[in-house]
């Protein structure tokens, strides 16, 4: 019998199939972790029907981008064992889209970020910098390195692995790669800290209410208004869409005063 049509078979050749594509540790995780949900819905792959799949997807009280992500993960899944022909049909092509509504901008205030950065340790500072000043997410700030500063441009791997250059002005954050040759946030992950850790850490020093993904959002909406380039701050960001780092940027209220007022009569 093809081991590859058991469930740990077909999961390991996957990641396999993952890891050979480049895809980074943060995304093999993630996909383990819902395919491990996914295993318990049947005996075996070849058993997955769309209707499973339809319950699997909604007896979870997922979120819409959480439930977005877990159909993802079972579409690619699926799709690699009908491509290798472990599988003769895909049951993810009866599946309806998740619908996600748009999202609403939420930058953190400037009183919570220079609050933050007086009260909080040198560590978490850092943190708190490279999230407001450089727009960095949680994952990609665990896994910084003093080797991805060349001095001008710092490289960052972000979802998918795809990797973007950006132009960090902050000194205290040029100061700190330039002396740190290793990990800037060792922990138990590999040698650096995890990102639902730095996550945690970065909300820590923020207002209740306000998380650490708001500083991410702070820097989309001030290097908006500062430059109105959405490719620029979208390339900044990560991004590989703008439809994207339009959610991350609440736009300033004059200019939409001063529209509405141009139609008064």
């Amino acid at each position: 019998m093809d081991t590859r049509k058991t469930w740990p078979g077909a999961i390991s050749a996957y990641l396999k199939h993952l890891r050979a594509a480049g895809r980074s540790p943060g995304t093999l995780r993630i996909h383990r972790y819902y395919l491990g949900l996914l295993r318990t819905i049947a005996p075996c792959p070849a058993l997955v029907s769309t209707e499973r799949l339809d319950t699997w997807l909604s007896e979870h009280e997922w979120q819409p981008e959480t439930r977005r992500s877990a159909q993802g993960v079972a579409s690619t899944f699926f799709k690699y064992l009908l491509a290798e022909e472990i599988l003769k049909k895909d049951p993810t092509l009866g599946l309806a889209p998740v619908h996600v509504p748009d999202g609403v901008p939420h930058p953190a205030p400037e009183s919570a970020v220079k609050h933050a950065l007086a009260n909080a340790p040198d560590r978490t500072a850092l943190m708190i910098r490279f999230a407001a000043f450089c727009g960095l997410r949680a994952c990609e700030i665990a896994t910084l390195r003093g080797t991805d500063w060349d001095g001008e441009l710092l490289r960052v791997k972000g979802k998918g692995g795809r990797v973007r250059v950006i132009p960090v002005q902050d000194k205290t954050l040029i100061c700190e790669l330039e002396q740190s040759p290793g990990w800037l946030f060792q922990g138990r992950i590999d040698g650096h800290l995890s990102a639902q850790y730095t996550a945690k850490l970065l909300g820590e020093y923020l207002p209740p209410g306000i998380t650490g993904h708001a500083l991410r959002h702070r820097f989309g909406t001030v290097a908006y208004r500062a430059t109105h380039d959405l490719l620029a701050v979208g390339a900044v960001m990560g991004h590989a869409k703008t439809d994207t780092t339009k959610r991350y940027i609440q736009l300033d209220l004059d200019p939409l005063a001063r529209a509405v007022q141009a139609a008064q009569i």
